[in-house]
C-alpha cells in the first residue's frame, strides 16, 4: 500500500481443501478492515486466480473489460491492480490493491513491483504451510517424534536437539533450568561439550544411538553449578529420523528426578514404621495433586469438652495441657478403629473413616465403636483420674455416613488432605445438636451397619 500509493489492499488465498478463494488479510494504510468494508471487484479477483495473469486498470469505470461489471459500477472503483501469487506455475492466491478516488495510479512499474512481492509472499506462505504440516505430522510419525512433541509441550521436561554433526540446534527453557546452562552458551556448540560434565558414559551412549538407531537411556547424578548436593537426572537420547527413516540428528530428553528420589528415600524410611498398605495409600493421595474424588465416608465430630466447663482459674499453659489430655483420649480410640484425624479445631476433633488412607467396608461400624470406646474411656478411666464427679459427661459426638469429596487442598508447596461436602456439614450439625454425654448418629450411618450392630 505504501510503496505503490494504493488506498486499500487485500490478500486472498486459495483453500487447498475446497479450492475456494478466502480473504486472509484486508487493510488500508491505517489498519485492518472489517468484513463490511470488503469493497472489491470479485470478478477481477476470480479472473486473475483463474488465468494467473495480472490485471491493471487505470480507471475501471471506463475500462471496457470491466465497466459492465456490477461491482465496478456500483462501488465506483477507479484504479485497480490485481496480481497472482504463483508457486511452481500454480496460482495459490491473489494480491488486490485499489484506489477508489484517483485514476491512473498503477502502471507497469507498479505491476512488476507487486508481482515480485507476490511471488516472494507465495514462497513464504508455502513455507509456513509446510511447517504447519510438519508439525501436524509429528503425531503420525515415529514414537521418538511423539516423545519430542510431548516433551516440548511439557513444562517439567527439558529437550535438546542436535543435527547430523552433533551440533546443538535447539534447547528449551526447561533444559536451561535443569542443566543450569543458558541457551546462548549451548546453541551451535558440540552436544558433548555441553553434556560431558554430566557423565563420562555419554560419548559411548551417543555412538550407540547413531549406530543402532534406537533410544538410549541413562540416569546420572552430577553436581551442577550452584548446587551443594548431587542432582539426579534422567537422560534419554532419541534418533531423529526423516520420512525415509534416515537418522538426521538426535534429541535429548532431560528430567530432574532429584525430588522424586528424595521422596522415595523418605518413603523407604516411613516403611520401617508403617504397613506397606498405609504407605501405598499415602502415595495414592499425593498423586491426586490439588484435586479430589467423590467417595462414601463416615465422618465424626467430637467435642471433647466445652470451653465454659473448664475452671476459670486455669493458667493458659495448664489449660492447654488439660485440653491435650482430653484430645489424646479421643485420638487413641480413633486410632484403635483405624480412623484418621482430619484436623483439630481447638476443643473439637474431625475424624474420617474409609478415606483413601484407611479404606474399610465396615467404616460406619468402626466409627460407632470408636465413639462408644471413647465414651467408655472418658467415663471409666479419664474422668476419675481428673477428679471429676461420677455423673459428669463432657463429650459430645456426631456421626454421619455419606458421599464427600476427598482430596488435597492448599498449594503446591503446602497441601492438606481433607473432606468437603454436605455430608461433612451434616455431621457437624449432629454434633451441635448433641447434649453433653450424647452420641448422635444419622439414619444413614445406622442403616449402613444395622446388621452388624444387631449381630454384636
Amino acid at each position: 500500500i505504501q510503496l505503490i500509493h494504493a488506498e486499500r489492499g487485500y490478500l486472498v488465498l486459495r483453500d487447498k481443501m475446497t479450492g475456494e478463494l478466502v480473504f486472509r488479510v484486508a487493510r488500508n494504510i491505517t489498519g485492518s478492515l472489517s468484513e463490511s468494508e470488503f469493497i472489491i471487484s470479485k470478478t477481477i479477483v476470480g479472473e486473475v486466480a483463474r488465468t494467473g495473469v495480472a490485471v491493471v486498470t487505470t480507471n475501471a469505470t471506463d475500462d471496457e473489460r470491466w465497466n459492465s461489471n456490477v461491482s465496478v459500477v456500483g462501488l465506483k472503483l477507479r484504479s485497480i491492480l490485481c496480481v497472482p501469487l504463483l508457486l511452481r506455475n500454480e496460482v495459490t492466491g491473489v494480491l488486490y490493491v485499489d484506489n477508489r478516488i484517483r485514476t491512473s495510479i498503477f502502471g507497469d512499474k507498479e505491476r512488476e513491483m507487486l508481482s515480485a512481492f507476490a511471488n516472494q509472499a507465495a514462497i513464504a506462505i508455502e513455507n509456513a504451510r509446510l511447517f504447519e504440516r510438519a508439525r501436524s505430522n509429528l503425531q503420525e510419525a515415529t514414537r521418538v517424534k511423539d516423545v519430542m512433541d510431548n516433551v516440548f509441550a511439557s513444562i517439567g521436561s527439558g529437550v535438546i536437539t542436535a543435527d547430523a554433526n552433533n551440533t546443538i540446534t535447539l534447547m528449551n527453557d526447561a533444559a536451561e533450568r535443569i542443566l543450569e546452562v543458558t541457551r546462548d552458551a549451548a546453541l551451535q556448540q558440540p552436544l558433548l561439550t555441553t553434556l560431558l560434565p554430566l557423565s563420562q558414559e555419554l560419548p559411548a551412549m551417543l555412538n550407540r544411538v547413531w549406530a543402532r538407531n534406537f533410544q538410549e537411556a541413562l540416569e546420572v547424578s552430577p553436581t551442577l553449578p550452584g548446587h551443594a548436593e548431587a542432582t539426579v537426572l534422567s537422560l534419554t537420547l532419541n534418533p531423529l529420523k526423516d520420512a525415509a527413516s534416515v537418522t538426521q540428528g538426535v534429541a535429548l530428553v532431560v528430567d530432574d528426578l532429584t525430588e522424586a528420589r528424595r521422596r522415595d528415600d523418605q518413603l523407604k524410611a516411613i516403611r520401617r514404621y508403617l504397613t506397606p498398605q498405609m504407605v501405598d495409600n499415602i502415595q495414592s493421595i499425593d498423586q491426586l495433586g490439588l484435586g479430589g474424588e467423590r467417595r462414601e465416608v463416615t465422618a465424626m465430630f467430637i467435642d471433647v469438652r466445652g470451653y465454659s466447663t473448664f475452671p476459670s482459674t486455669l493458667s493458659p499453659i495448664k489449660f492447654m495441657q488439660v485440653l491435650n489430655q482430653y484430645l489424646t483420649v479421643a485420638a487413641d480410640q480413633l486410632a484403635a478403629q483405624s480412623g484418621i484425624i482430619d484436623k483439630y479445631m481447638a476443643n473439637e476433633v474431625m475424624a474420617l473413616f474409609n478415606t483413601q488412607l484407611n479404606p474399610a467396608e465396615d467404616h460406619s461400624f468402626r466409627a460407632i465403636m470408636a465413639a462408644l470406646d471413647m465414651a467408655d474411656e472418658y467415663v471409666k478411666q479419664f474422668y476419675p483420674q481428673q477428679g471429676e464427679p461420677a455423673n459428669v459427661r463432657h463429650y459430645r459426638i456426631g456421626i454421619h455416613t455419606g458421599i464427600a469429596t476427598l482430596g488435597n487442598a492448599g498449594s503446591e508447596t503446602r497441601k492438606e488432605f481433607t473432606a468437603l461436602g454436605d455430608s461433612i456439614n451434616l455431621t457437624h450439625r449432629l454434633l451441635e445438636n448433641a447434649q453433653p454425654g450424647q452420641i448422635i448418629i444419622s439414619r444413614e450411618t445406622f442403616l449402613h451397619c444395622a446388621e452388624r450392630l444387631a449381630a454384636d
